[in-house]
């Protein structure tokens, strides 16, 4: 399994929020290159970086931050937070993105995200699938930095964009997220039976060694792994050795 170290970056700072709640934001480092640095110090070849002044208006990209910090070499960084656009993708690309993670956009405008898949490497391309369960119990996506939840069922989501050359679902349960509640394992065991082949990162709620092997016994590919990084309940060396 592969771990993602995370950064949420938040006007130039590195955060984290509860529940996507960026009125619950609480502030880790005020200098998000240190933390990259640190992540390929302890051996992580792989990053995940959340541009959440993007999530919630595109226009508010924190260019000035995000380029510097995906030209820190060692490092594979996927990126995402108000991607919107071709342009936006192509943007990220250019900067150093290793791929780009595309939410909102394939709730609101599916036929961007297909053309994506058809005129890029689907590799560069990663669906973030943001969830919180609707009123049947079924998880339904979430969008706009979480703010809002949608009727899309996730399986219908992924079963469409599959079709078209996807190969990587980042799957977040909203309720989980930055709680240290522990990840939702029905949840993540479904997508791997369900979609057999298919990448799916698994993101929210992971607090220490036996969470990450509990995710790697349901053969997760991937995990994102923040708040328990920066409250010091997992050591990201001993994880990376773990994964």
């Amino acid at each position: 399994m592969i771990l993602y170290p995370a950064l949420d970056l938040l006007d130039g700072k590195a955060v984290r929020l509860t529940h996507g709640d960026y009125s619950k934001v609480r502030v880790y480092s005020e200098d998000p290159a240190s933390v990259l640095e640190g992540f390929r110090a302890a051996g992580a070849r792989f990053a995940h970086l959340v541009d959440l002044n993007g999530a919630r208006d595109p226009h508010t990209r924190q260019k000035n931050w995000i380029e510097p910090l995906l030209r820190i070499p060692g490092l594979k960084v996927q990126v995402g937070g108000g991607v919107r656009t071709r342009e936006d993708a192509e943007q990220l690309l250019s900067w150093g993105a290793d791929r780009v993670v595309i939410g909102s956009a394939a709730v609101a405008n599916p036929d961007l995200v297909e053309s994506l898949l058809g005129d890029l490497d689907p590799k560069r391309l990663t669906l973030a699938a943001d969830v919180k369960n609707g009123p049947d119990g079924l998880p339904r996506v979430a969008i706009k930095g979480w703010s809002e939840t949608t009727d899309a069922r996730l399986a219908s989501l992924i079963t469409r964009f599959r079709a078209k050359g996807l190969t990587r679902v980042l799957c977040t349960d909203i309720s989980r997220d930055g709680a240290a509640k522990g990840p939702n394992a029905s949840l993540y065991r479904l997508l791997v039976d369900t979609f057999p082949g298919l990448e799916i990162q698994a993101s929210g709620g992971v607090r220490d060694l036996d969470d990450l092997n509990l995710l790697k016994g349901f053969r997760v590919h991937s995990a994102v792994v923040g708040t328990a990084l920066y409250e010091g309940t997992l050591n990201l060396g001993e994880a990376l050795a773990a994964c």
